[in-house]
């Protein structure tokens, strides 16, 4: 047993005996690495770098490496003589330089002997063929300052970028300190062609490029801004408040020192509006009331500024039917039992305030008070009244706006029944701040 357990242990020592001293391939254990950049501009020269490792336990003796490229591809030092004796587990780095011509994808070699033994390294390298170029990304408007939007991409990493317009624009020059694959500026400049031309300077790998390139504009109409003028009803009654919306539309150039004036034959609550700047798009209301006739044209002036102080007009117009009977109306009226009684309706698209519902006969005068009567909305009234004859009913009410209103109906009694006259329907507008010309009679509030 024993005689066994020694025969066994001769056998390990010379298994281990025998491996540590057979010779290894020194070149099949040198570890090689490449360190250049993958993707360059055509004419760059970039630095590289030829990494040997040895894992081995020994030294290896690293006489000579060898670069091999193309003939489109220029290598400046070739070949490293005499590298000497490379300790185990460390490195040693040998640079060299490399430029490409032309565009394209490029196989490079590495070959070392070691040990009369050689290893050999393969690597790639690519000229691209686009260079950084400059997009434009907004619309301009002809012969006026715009905010123009720009992009600038790069198929490389670029540094110390520097982008000059060659036109007048604000800023001069715009500066990046790097670039990955794009970048986006704005200029604000006038557009007199169709190009622009852009200088390019950046550097790369320690390369310096400089580009001139153009850029074709899409230019919008002369004048960028438009307007429109909505209303929300297309028929309006008389006393009635609407609220006109206003719509102004920038196509992208600067705008500011906007006034927006509103004329019209009717009322409005605010003539004109004001806006610092228009950027795309705004929406204003101004409330308007109709005057007493079939028609009213609602013209709009909207005046406004580039950012070199010039001052620009457009107009828009629109046209309103207007019904010539008023916002209130009388219905259900009946007169029974010694009392007057009926409804209010509101048929516009405003509330009304204030609203009083008087009869009157042989001098004698009753009212009652409704108030408020909202859009689309009607309200009951009742008056106790000492007289069974012909009456006087006038409804009286004031808009939004402050303008004071009233109708007026002759209600007639013939063997009891209650006959309303349409014939005397009055609508006057009194404005509390100014007269108007086609008032037709005021009405005074006694006190």
């Amino acid at each position: 047993m024993r005689t066994s357990n020694l025969i066994f242990c001769i056998l390990l020592t010379s298994f281990v005996l025998l491996l540590f001293l057979t010779p290894l391939s020194a070149a099949e254990g040198l570890s090689i690495n490449v360190a250049v950049p993958s993707r360059i501009f055509p004419g760059d020269t970039v630095s590289g770098r030829v990494i040997l490792y040895n894992p081995n336990w020994k030294s290896v003796n690293v006489q000579y490496v060898e670069l091999q490229a193309p003939s489109n591809v220029y290598i400046k030092q070739k070949f490293y003589f005499n590298i000497g004796w490379l300790p185990q587990n460390s490195s040693c780095t040998i640079p060299f330089t490399v430029r490409v011509l032309e565009p394209g994808y490029y196989i490079l070699k590495c070959k070392v002997w070691v040990d009369n033994f050689t290893a050999t390294k393969y690597f790639g390298i690519k000229a691209v063929k686009e260079m950084p170029q400059i997009l434009i990304l907004s619309r301009a408007c002809a012969n006026k300052p715009s905010m123009l939007k720009f992009a600038i991409e790069t198929p490389v990493p670029i540094y110390r970028v520097s982008i000059k317009p060659l036109f007048n624009a604000t800023p001069p020059e715009i500066f990046f300190s790097r670039i990955d694959s794009s970048a986006k500026f704005t200029l604000e400049c006038p557009v007199k062609g169709k190009k622009l031309y852009f200088k390019i300077v950046f550097y790369d790998n320690g390369n310096t490029h400089v580009l001139t390139q153009s850029v074709s504009v899409l230019q919008e109409s002369l004048n960028p801004v438009t307007v429109k003028a909505c209303s929300p009803v297309k028929v309006v009654h008389v006393g009635d408040v609407i609220p006109i919306q206003v719509k102004l539309f920038n196509t992208g150039c600067t705008v500011k020192r906007v006034m927006v004036n509103m004329k019209a034959n009717g009322t409005f609550l605010e003539k004109s509006a004001y806006l610092p700047y228009l950027n795309r798009t705004a929406t204003l209301v101004f409330n308007y009331s109709p005057p007493p006739s079939p028609r009213d044209r609602i013209m709009t002036t909207v005046e406004y500024s580039d950012s070199l102080g010039n001052r620009y007009t457009v107009t828009g117009n629109l046209t309103l039917n207007v019904s010539l009977n008023p916002v209130l109306s009388l219905s259900n009226v009946e007169l029974k039992d010694g009392k007057l009684k009926g409804d209010v309706g509101n048929c516009g698209v405003s509330s009304v305030f204030g609203v009083v519902v008087s009869a009157s006969s042989d001098g004698i005068k009753k009212s009652y008070f409704i108030g408020e009567i909202k859009p689309q909305d009607l309200q009951e009234f009742e008056i106790k009244l000492p007289f069974s004859r012909d009456v006087n009913v006038t409804v009286k009410w004031t808009n939004t706006l402050g303008e004071k209103f009233y109708i007026t109906r002759e209600l007639k009694v013939e063997k009891g029944t209650l006959q309303i006259s349409d014939e005397a329907i009055v609508a006057v507008a009194i404005f509390i701040a100014f007269p108007v010309a086609f008032k037709i009679k005021k009405y005074k509030t006694k006190r």
